[in-house]
């Protein structure tokens, strides 16, 4: 597909649509930015003490050159290819070109000074939502990730990254790269904030709410893409539900029971059918409310219960007609497994409960 892509464009290269020459452009060459590294962290064996099979971190890495396009691209847009892919205004910020950003990412996020640290952090925030997947991943998302797992950064700025990150979940984003990674790195923020509670409660709260509401409200669910990198809008959500649901802070019974309704509308969408481990994300907030105990075995097998109801259909076996349907029964499936096989795997006996109800769920089913 790449190629035939590419044939048209060197026949005409103004046919084609500018987030397409934007993605070309990308691409590195002699005369291009490089595309670095694409790759998804799956933090989830940071949740769940002891990481079993299914909670161990995937990375990989993902480069595609293209020779010819990614000139042509360029020379069509009139512009350089880092201010093409970093459409989103103020990324990278002013006084660091890319030089000295992969420096600073060799060196593993080292400063010269607490200052330069804590206002880089802040300058970077508009890179969470850049085409460029090296900004948005390699980079700003890393970057925060180093330095809120550090345990350097002063509640101050813990408190202002909060709200800003909070702002970006719900905030309009055609391209679908901001909101995902602004919850993947609040995941990273609560994670941090059970240790050094920075958060006020009320603050606390709020991302409860608001990431519940991220969560439950996904439409999008695009999630790798070999130019553009990752999006993964349900898996983050997860992650930041799933260091949510850890939290000793998150103890409103009320709000526990909204992030697990939350994990709920997720579980099985219509008509799309899960291919990037997103059943495995979504199960680790399940386990870990599990073991707070608040949910009695009644509870949760009502919950099972009533996600594994086949409504409309009168039964599973009608899910063999349709490929939404199908999609629903495989999405399912997934991710009771998924969840049976860490429950039982790991060396924990307070998410004991919920082998009972996620067994019925996934006899019912045959």
């Amino acid at each position: 597909m790449t190629k035939d892509l590419n044939r048209q464009l060197v026949a005409d290269p103004a046919s084609q649509p500018t987030s397409y020459i934007v993605r070309l452009a990308a691409v590195h060459g002699s005369s291009c930015a490089a595309l670095a590294v694409q790759r998804d962290f799956i933090r989830a064996s940071d949740t769940v003490d002891p990481p079993s099979t299914y909670l161990r971190p995937i990375a990989g890495r993902h480069r595609l050159a293209l020779r010819l396009a990614p000139l042509l691209a360029c020379a069509a847009l009139q512009v350089s290819p880092a201010s093409a892919l970093a459409k989103t205004s103020n990324c990278p910020p002013a006084d660091w070109d890319r030089p000295r950003l992969q420096a600073l990412v060799r060196t593993g996020f080292t400063f010269d000074s607490t200052t330069e640290r804590d206002r880089f952090v802040l300058d970077i925030l508009p890179c969470l939502s850049a085409a460029d997947p090296w900004l948005r991943d390699s980079l700003a998302y890393e970057a925060m990730g180093t330095l809120l797992r550090s345990g350097r950064l002063p509640p101050k700025l813990i408190q202002t990254l909060a709200q800003a990150l909070v702002s970006t979940l719900d905030r309009p984003d055609p391209d679908g790269f901001g909101p995902p990674f602004a919850a993947l790195v609040l995941s990273e923020l609560v994670r941090a904030d059970a240790k050094a509670r920075a958060l006020s409660p009320a603050q606390l709260d709020s991302i409860a709410q608001r990431g519940a509401a991220f969560l439950a409200g996904v439409r999008d669910y695009r999630s790798f893409d070999e130019l553009e990198g990752w999006r993964h809008a349900v898996a983050h959500g997860a992650d930041l539900l799933a260091q949510l649901a850890r939290h000793p802070g998150v103890d409103d019974p009320s709000l526990l029971s909204a992030l697990r309704d939350a994990v709920a509308t997720q579980v099985a969408p219509a008509a799309h059918a899960y291919t990037h481990g997103e059943p495995e994300r979504l199960m680790v907030p399940i386990v870990l409310l599990a073991r707070r105990q608040l949910f009695s075995a009644a509870d949760w097998h009502a919950w099972f219960r009533q996600l594994a109801d086949p409504a409309p259909m009168a039964g599973w076996g009608a899910s063999f007609g349709d490929s939404a349907s199908l999609a629903r029964r495989h999405n399912l499936r997934v991710f009771l497994f998924a969840l049976l096989t860490e429950v039982r795997m790991n060396r924990s006996t307070d998410d004991d409960v919920l082998l009972p109800a996620a067994e019925s769920a996934l006899r019912s089913m045959q």
